[in-house]
């Protein structure tokens, strides 16, 4: 059953994120949290397709709260791919509630390999955490600078291939030149 309802979720995000898709994510990750073994990878996923989802929607509350929810599992299974994406991915929900030194410890806390050995969706989650923390800032001018090889580097990677990673980095990239 779980199974099902994580395929019904997941068929939703990709028609669109209305007409209860977020409530379908919900009800398929609460069957994962039911006792299911060796299902830690649809649990993270799970989690990632709703924290991206409730953003696209502007439910930042929902996805706060699912974000600590997130973190707390992953701290618990020891995920780090969970943890490190749900920590650099939140960072626009700690400054939307104005928690700037939160968003500073959970961009310093999610350690990944260096972006020079293949650039990951972990460091576009950390370029746009640091692009948004600087905008919050007034440092638009100065992060547009210091972000600029990983701006390179994410414009030359597969990740760039993904069409909301293009949507969401020309958004920002256009945000960050218009506060200069």
């Amino acid at each position: 059953a779980a199974w099902a309802e994580a395929a019904d979720a997941l068929l939703g995000v990709y028609e669109s994120i209305a007409g209860g898709t977020i409530e379908r994510l919900e009800r398929a990750a609460r069957a994962f949290h039911g006792g299911i073994t060796c299902a830690g990878w649809a649990r993270s996923s799970l989690y990632l397709i709703r924290a991206l989802s409730l953003r696209m929607a502007g439910e930042f509350r929902r996805l706060a709260r699912v974000t600590e929810s997130g973190l707390s599992d992953a701290t618990a299974r020891r995920d780090r791919y969970l943890e490190v994406t749900l920590r650099r991915g939140g960072i626009a929900v700690k400054l939307a509630a104005d928690d700037v030194e939160r968003a500073r410890s959970d961009l310093a806390l999610a350690h990944w390999t260096p972006w020079r050995q293949g650039f990951h969706i972990q460091h576009w989650l950390e370029l746009e955490g640091e692009s948004e923390l600087a905008l919050y800032e007034g440092r638009a001018a100065d992060a547009m600078s210091a972000l600029e090889p990983s701006i390179r580097a994410m414009r030359r990677s597969l990740v760039s291939r993904l069409q909301r990673v293009r949507v969401l980095s020309d958004g920002l990239m256009g945000r960050l030149i218009l506060a200069r």
